[in-house]
């Protein structure tokens, strides 16, 4: 009863909760429950991930599949070489971006919150939050994990996947503010530098690769 009361405070409750533990928290205890969460949330949203692909992996295959097609033949006009590829998608690539997930959600998951929690522990530092408590990297490291508990509505296809990362900040932000006593609003900050600085690649990267294709169209032409 416990747990599924833990459970439910997390999702619905966060501030409870984390009242309750933050000198748990504060003194690194539960760290079996807080990666136990983070590795049963997330291979709940692993195996719903791929049973939706498997629904739907074919005609998004067709269409990747087509797509490389077009683009080999266009840059090398050789269909041997398109040919070799598709081979080798079809004996390796269309297995490790399905059931071989299984096979390493647990490296995976943990390199993200680890991955994670250095970009918010550093965000911590910089927004000068832990004035009346150290923050520790370790204590960072067990909220995420705990915050990882939302992904388990990625069996809910599309919506589970959008509101899920969104109640990870939300959970992620209620941690920092409650167990450190800062405002919600630098909370928030902390807690999505994350998503932030993901964004700013994403940005980034977009911009490189139209500077780069604007570029070469004109070498071209």
């Amino acid at each position: 009863m416990s747990l599924f009361t833990d459970l439910r405070d997390i999702l619905f409750f966060p501030k409870r909760f984390f009242k309750k533990e933050k000198e748990n928290l504060l003194n690194l205890k539960g760290i079996t429950a807080a990666i136990s969460t983070a590795l049963v949330s997330r291979l709940v949203s692993t195996s719903a991930h791929i049973i939706i692909i498997r629904m739907l992996g074919e005609a998004f295959k067709s269409l990747f599949m087509d797509s490389f097609n077009i683009g080999f033949d266009i840059l090398f006009n050789s269909a041997p070489r398109w040919q070799i590829f598709q081979d080798y998608w079809d004996r390796y690539g269309y297995y490790l971006f399905d059931w071989g997930e299984i096979l390493i959600w647990p490296i995976t998951t943990l390199g993200k919150i680890l991955f994670s929690t250095v970009i918010v522990f550093t965000a911590t530092a910089l927004l000068r939050i832990g004035k009346t408590e150290k923050v520790h990297f370790g204590t960072i490291f067990l909220i995420l994990c705990y915050a990882q508990l939302p992904w388990v509505l990625a069996i809910i296809p599309v919506f589970g996947s959008i509101v899920a990362p969104l109640l990870c900040i939300s959970i992620a932000t209620t941690a920092l503010a409650t167990v450190y006593g800062v405002s919600t609003k630098r909370a928030f900050f902390a807690a999505a530098s994350p998503y932030f600085l993901m964004f700013t690649v994403v940005v980034v990267g977009l911009f490189v690769v139209v500077a780069l294709a604007y570029h070469f169209i004109h070498l071209i032409y």
